[in-house]
């Protein structure tokens, strides 16, 4: 008697589905730490600015 068995490809036990994850994951956090270091640095600037220019006014 013969046994039948099915080979299961990458689409079907979607094992590489994680890895992919897992990589936009570790993209979208570095660009969102990219972002918040910009705006922060956007920020410390503006208080600066503001602070010498409150100092020169009085």
């Amino acid at each position: 008697m013969a046994s039948r068995v099915e080979d299961e490809g990458p689409a079907q036990d979607g094992g590489g589905d994680e890895a992919v994850q897992h990589d936009r994951a570790d993209e979208v956090c570095a660009e969102l730490i990219g972002i918040a270091i910009a705006i922060a640095t956007d920020c410390e600037r503006c208080i600066y600015v503001t602070l010498l220019t409150s100092g020169l006014a009085e």
